[in-house]
């Protein structure tokens, strides 16, 4: 994939490092990324492309826009990534009518301006850099939380060996943030009150203002937010999150979620300061952090801010994105179970009535030129190994082998359709692939596309299950299939469709890259992989009904969001 970072009138060191360790990972997964920028510097291996901007007429201003988008035409670009809100607006006007999709990182938000209150000129995908960003974004721009993907700065989790010189004899305190903050009361009475204070208590501490290029490991307390506290985090530096709206003491395992939510205080519910509790904070900073908690700053980095995790995110809402530009807002994932209720039934009503249903809606899924995916698909699709066809559709079914193989397999393989099929491991339990009657069916099976997913082992309700039998359902079915099919098992069905965050996280420490539900679940495919939600395909569906739920807004029209 070809991207294009834009950036304009930026004048944050913070952002182009960001930027700049962002491409870096994208390169290293084999992308190829432009810098198209006024300003910023670039390493030898990006290609940097100069833009001259300037807005002071309008005719000016639709020179830029027309100017790029000759640019994303001779490029050949795929995807704009705006970091800027004026390189948002310009590009927001230069993707118009084109199939490239826009997102734009966000790291401040303000409502109060003309395209603030009249456009929404992001694009397809909004990335702010915390959660309280993004609800503030949600409640002040009316932009739908669905829009948005929360894409935290990137910061090597690797502790630097470099010698620096440090404070010698003193204690340095460090000042940190961004200008809004630095120009505050807050900041002001931080530096003319308390700090004062703290040396007046010891002797041997200075403090300063940090400037965008100052190495953090000078320092032993830093105060602030931003990406300066979380190079200090890196570096086993003992931390104090402080915003203009927010306080949140030192920075440890007890608060890690709030410091993640809120950039360390920069945004938030806006709190009345503790003069006396900051002094204490600080004073009691100043004590060398141990070991243990060194060790929880760097697996903090690794868990939220590490360059492989946030790439992989960013790219996986770039497939977002264009599958939102080029207008699938829906990838249906039907669901048919119901030959499990034809037991009770004649061979004969099997065979004329649901079997020729089926055929009639595989005959009508190829005459309007579905494509038929897998989660194997999908999964290529993220790893941008394929491309996202335009008529997406995925087909599940839930019921044995055996009659799966018998009765609706020929069906599938008359049409070149590919499906998933979701088994209960427990007949499978402690039977060698070698020993399996039916190896050469299963062999064919998967050989036609058919994705093997787990519906556990027994098909129990979780939600009623132990913990340990919760995680024996989920574990042992995967490791059971995996060896029975030889292919890796990607997909869980929740059975009945029950689920919770419980079961959920026990699905991913599983290894599970998909899930389905059945009723549960967003209108948005890419939202939530473990949650994904399907429709279900009753039996004797009218063909009114079945173009509905496959035309790709049936969950706009039943109002699922």
């Amino acid at each position: 994939m070809k991207i294009l970072h834009f950036i304009l009138q930026n004048n944050s060191e913070a952002v182009e490092q960001n930027i700049t360790s962002l491409m870096h990972g994208q390169i290293h997964l084999g992308h190829t990324v432009v810098l198209l920028t006024d300003t910023m510097k670039s390493e030898e291996n990006i290609q940097r492309i100069n833009f001259f901007y300037s807005a002071l007429t309008v005719f000016k201003y639709f020179h830029s826009v027309r100017k790029l988008r000759q640019l994303i035409q001779q490029e050949n670009i795929e995807i704009i990534h705006a970091h800027s809100e004026t390189a948002s607006r310009i590009a927001f006007f230069a993707t118009r009518f084109l199939t490239v999709p826009l997102v734009s990182s966000i790291d401040h938000f303000t409502p109060g301006t003309f395209f603030g209150k009249h456009f929404r000129f992001y694009g397809e995908k909004i990335f702010p850099q915390c959660r309280t960003l993004m609800l503030n974004i949600n409640r002040n721009g009316n932009i739908p939380l669905s829009k948005m993907k929360i894409i935290p700065p990137i910061i090597s989790a690797k502790k630097e060996d470099v010698a620096v010189k440090s404070g010698g004899q003193f204690l340095r305190i460090g000042i940190t943030g961004d200008e809004r903050f630095l120009k505050s009361p807050i900041a002001s009475q931080l530096l003319n009150s308390i700090l004062p204070k703290v040396q007046e208590k010891n002797n041997h501490v200075i403090f300063h203002l940090l400037n965008q290029s100052e190495d953090v490991r000078r320092y032993d307390v830093l105060i602030g937010h931003g990406r300066k506290i979380l190079q200090a985090l890196a570096n086993g530096k003992t931390v104090i999150g402080m915003g203009c709206a927010n306080y949140l003491g030192r920075i440890q395992e007890s608060n890690e979620h709030e410091a993640f939510d809120t950039n360390f205080g920069e945004f938030g519910k806006i709190r009345e300061f503790d003069n006396a509790k900051i002094l204490a904070d600080i004073m009691a900073a100043l004590q060398k952090p141990t070991q243990r908690q060194q060790l929880w700053q760097c697996d903090f980095i690794k868990k939220y801010f590490n360059t492989a995790a946030v790439t992989s995110s960013v790219l996986e809402a770039y497939i977002e994105a264009y599958s939102q530009k080029i207008g699938i807002r829906e990838i249906p994932v039907l669901r048919y179970n119901w030959f499990n209720k034809t037991e009770s039934v004649s061979e004969e009503h099997l065979q004329k009535t649901l079997l020729m249903e089926l055929e009639n809606q595989l005959q009508f899924l190829k005459k309007k030129n579905y494509s038929i995916l897998n989660f194997y698909d999908i999964k290529d699709i993220l790893e941008f190994k394929k491309e996202l066809p335009a008529r997406p559709i995925m087909l599940t079914f839930e019921l044995g082998f055996k009659m799966f193989y018998q009765i609706v397999f020929p069906l599938l393989k008359k049409f070149s359709s590919k499906g998933i099929l979701f088994l209960s491991a427990s007949p499978f339990e402690n039977i060698e692939r070698e020993n399996l009657s039916t190896v050469k069916e299963v062999q064919e099976v998967t050989d036609a596309g058919i994705e093997i997913g787990s519906y556990a082992v027994h098909g129990k309700r979780l939600s009623v299950c132990t913990d340990d039998e919760m995680k024996e359902e989920i574990q042992k079915s995967k490791i059971i299939l995996e060896q029975l099919f030889e292919r890796q098992c990607l997909t869980f069905a929740y059975p009945l469709g029950m689920l919770n965050e419980k079961i959920k996280n026990e699905v991913r420490e599983a290894g599970y890259i998909f899930a389905v539900s059945e009723d549960s679940g967003s209108r948005n495919f890419w939202l939530d992989r473990l949650k994904i939600r399907r429709i279900t395909i009753e039996p004797h569906t009218s063909k009114f009904e079945f173009w509905a739920k496959t035309s790709g807004y049936y969950y706009w029209y039943t109002h699922v969001y």
